[in-house]
């Protein structure tokens, strides 16, 4: 298991690379995509920027000596030097990458190998996860993460440069109110059912 620094020290020279093709990902689905999308719910959002991210990271690392790209559990996956492999993921208030870890995600943090769909490439399993803010319009923040049975072994956050950091149009106060009145299906349905939304 990587300390917090070592990690840092492996990562230092792409942070700010990783951190523009997170930030990227998430522009291009609140510019391009999610007006086209009237009810889109988490789960779809999500799904659709780690793909979105995916492009990004093949983008800018595809040639990239001592990196090597993986698509995995129909997710890219990023090797550095053999000696970390990086998923990229979403990350609630409490940095917590999902309601309910799968036992995929949990053999992926716990380092179990054979995972079912094929077998990742070495070096220690870690998580690069972003946050949107609290009216989930635009990008928080980006983490580096590395978990355990569930829980968080260590974090730290890749801070932007001024390059990186740019604000997404601001939505007027009338969007602001059709947006607080609108719930996806998926989550009206689950509430009246006694569940919770994803």
């Amino acid at each position: 298991m990587p300390s917090k620094d070592a990690a840092k020290e492996s990562l230092a020279e792409y942070e700010e690379r990783l951190y523009g093709c997170v930030s990227r990902a998430v522009r291009r689905w609140f510019i391009e995509i999610a007006p086209r999308i009237a009810t889109a719910s988490k789960r779809l959002r999500a799904s659709a920027i780690c793909d979105l991210i995916g492009e990004e990271v093949r983008k800018e690392f595809d040639d990239e000596d001592g990196m090597r790209l993986f698509v995995k559990y129909e997710r890219i996956l990023v090797s550095i030097a053999g000696e970390l492999v990086i998923r990229f993921k979403k990350l609630d208030r409490r940095f917590r990458t999902a309601n309910y870890p799968t036992q995929t995600a949990l053999q992926f943090d716990n380092a179990q190998p054979p995972l079912p769909l094929g077998i990742v490439p070495p070096g220690e399993r870690i998580t690069i996860g972003y946050k949107l803010d609290r009216a989930e319009i635009q990008l928080e923040s980006v983490w580096v993460l590395q978990q355990r049975d569930g829980g968080i072994e260590w974090l730290y956050p890749i801070t932007p440069t001024l390059a990186d950091v740019k604000r997404l149009p601001q939505p007027s106060k009338e969007e602001r109110r059709v947006t607080a009145r609108r719930q996806p299906a998926d989550t009206k349905r689950k509430k009246k059912d006694g569940g919770q939304p994803d």
